[in-house]
């Protein structure tokens, strides 16, 4: 197996791409021993681009306006850029349209960028805008920033990075089988067993010389040991790509961009790294192989999380709002909100990734249900006929409360339970399901059919905008 890219967590990094470029300019080894180009290749083309944060999603224009060459547009809903993004808007018209670095956010459905143009009053508007693909260079460690580059080590830029020369995989699923004790002998299966995943390493290492070598060595045991996350306790994901997908365009499309690429959730090493024999004679200060494991607790693998209902409003009567204060509260109505998620694959499954954010005060009784819905009457109860009779949920749980301010999440795909509570703070959320009326969390994944995710909540409780976001992560043995 070969891997064009692998990165653990946020600090090691193995890109075919970028070594090959640095091994094709050997710029920095001029003091070295390592003299002369390589003629590397690589051709995976999206090793030459990035995926940044909020890349495919795209937000609908709602507002536009231009003031002394600043020019503002407001979208539908909460958007998550940052100043110093790169945006691509289209729709809105001449003016507008067109690439552009993010000036300041004033708001959470608001950014501003320069533009020169006459001034536009404020006025409504329509079309898009997303943050596209962005193309990557790379000239050689110092200038790039490489990961392992430490200005206070110089022999850090005179490290080129890692290729990945073989990749091996356990067999993740296994079934036992027990010898069957009678005269027509044979034996007996038992149920299929998911193991933990693990990937061996076989990678090798380039530099100058022996000090960049010892330097790019000591840099893999620290990331591997470290795990690649901020705390050395924890385990952290992992990303892959196991082939190079069609980048057609410039930038290559979002979706083009995800075929081959892959998540590893709560993985670490196990073991190494350890130095292995040169693999060309004579070259040992410049070129070592080093071999390494690493073990994900979860046997799956992940594609990027899907955005299917971004903050769906949970709406009560107006008249129930006013009044709850008089009454018991479990005498209240129940309010809802709907998504349709549909399954079409017929490889893997999908989990779901469920956000319930309260508003200013706690929200009660909320009934999250996950259920077929062929027809897709579940999702729009006003579209069924007089006679339908709903179906059962595959899975129903219930949370008596939800502290204000605060956001559950139910996660399917990983098979967990979180609360995010004021101030970042980030708790177990099994405490929170009750057993009474629901069931325990099943953990259901969605194979081939369209789903209906209702969530329900006292409207008592439906004070501040509490809203629903629901995504879902496919994911394969």
């Amino acid at each position: 197996m070969y891997f064009p890219y692998f990165q653990l967590g946020c600090v090691l990094e193995i890109n075919a791409q970028r070594t090959a470029a640095y091994l094709n300019s050997l710029a920095t080894c001029a003091d070295g021993d390592f003299a002369g180009s390589h003629n590397m290749s690589c051709h995976c083309s999206p090793l030459y681009w990035s995926i940044p944060e909020n890349s495919g999603t795209t937000y609908t224009v709602t507002n536009k306006a231009l003031t002394t060459n600043i020019a503002t547009l407001t979208t539908s809903k909460a958007h998550g850029f940052h100043v110093g993004d790169s945006v691509t808007i289209a729709g809105v018209d001449a003016t507008f349209n067109g690439t552009y670095m993010l000036l300041t956010i004033p708001t959470t459905t608001t950014f501003t960028y320069t533009k020169v143009a006459a001034n536009v009053v404020s006025v409504a508007s329509g079309g898009s805008v997303y943050v596209p693909i962005q193309a990557v260079t790379y000239t050689d460690p110092i200038t790039d920033q490489a990961p392992w580059y430490d200005a206070d080590i110089p022999e850090s830029g005179q490290f080129f990075g890692f290729l990945i020369n073989d990749v091996v995989q356990n067999a993740v699923s296994s079934r036992s089988i027990t010898t069957r004790i009678s005269s027509s002998g044979g034996g007996v299966l038992g149920p299929v067993r998911n193991k933990e995943r693990r990937y061996d390493f076989t990678v090798l290492m380039f530099g100058c010389n022996e000090l960049a070598m010892e330097y790019g060595f000591r840099f893999l045991a620290d990331a591997l040991s470290s795990n690649g996350c901020e705390e050395s306790c924890t385990t952290c994901d992992a990303e892959f790509r196991d082939s190079c997908p069609d980048t057609a365009g410039n930038p290559p499309l979002y979706d083009a961009m995800q075929k081959g690429r892959w998540i590893l959730k709560d993985i670490a090493a196990v073991e190494g790294p350890t130095w292995e024999k040169a693999p060309v004679e004579g070259m040992a200060c410049n070129v070592r192989m080093v071999k390494f494991s690493l073990v994900s607790e979860n046997p799956w693998k992940y594609k990027c999380p899907v955005m299917e209902c971004q903050d769906l409003p949970i709406t009560g009567s107006a008249a129930w709002a006013v009044n709850c204060t008089n009454i018991v509260n479990i005498l209240c109505e129940q309010a809802y909100a709907y998504c349709s998620v549909t399954e079409p694959l017929i490889i893997g499954e999908t989990g779901l990734i469920i956000s319930i954010k309260s508003g200013s005060v706690p929200l009660e009784h909320v009934d999250i249900s996950i259920i077929p819905d062929k027809f897709g009457y579940e999702a729009n109860p006003g579209s069924a006929p007089a006679n339908y009779v709903s179906l059962d949920p595959c899975d129903r749980i219930q949370i008596p409360y939800i502290p204000a301010n605060s956001t559950f999440v139910y996660d399917t795909s990983s098979e967990s339970v979180s609360v995010t509570l004021p101030g970042g703070a980030v708790t177990d959320g099994s405490p929170y399901i009750s057993t009474v009326e629901g069931t325990p969390p099943t953990f259901p994944t969605l194979r081939c059919g369209a789903f209906a995710i209702r969530v329900g909540v006292s409207e008592c409780s439906v004070i501040g905008s509490p809203t629903v976001t629901i995504q879902s992560v496919h994911r394969e043995i």
